[in-house]
């Protein structure tokens, strides 16, 4: 059950990097509060789904992707408002840098 749920998690995460494709929808991202969602899957005990998590924080915060809509910048500001930035670097230390997988988050 624990495995299978895991499996639903990161296919919800990857379903979410679709928003990135419409920035104009950020501020609705911002007001239900996924963005502290996401950074609370961050900290997932499976570091495969920590990085898909910091993955889909990098697509949402492509700067194409910022500059294209003004309105962006609100997910930008509630990112750094939630102290996304200091989240990812302490999670950064209990990734391995010498794994391919957790390489990935790294990188």
């Amino acid at each position: 059950k624990f495995m299978e749920t895991e499996i639903e998690l990161n296919e919800q995460i990857q379903e979410l990097y679709s928003i990135a494709a419409y920035p104009d929808l950020y501020h609705i991202v911002v007001q239900f509060g996924t963005v502290s969602s996401i950074l609370g899957i961050i900290t997932h005990e499976n570091t495969d789904i920590s990085i898909a998590a910091i993955g889909l924080i990098n697509e949402l915060l492509d700067p194409d992707n910022i500059a294209e809509d003004d309105g962006a910048m609100i997910l930008v500001e509630e990112f750094i408002n939630q102290q996304g930035i200091e989240l990812i670097i302490q999670n950064l230390s209990r990734l391995d840098d010498t794994s391919e997988e957790d390489s990935q988050g790294i990188f």
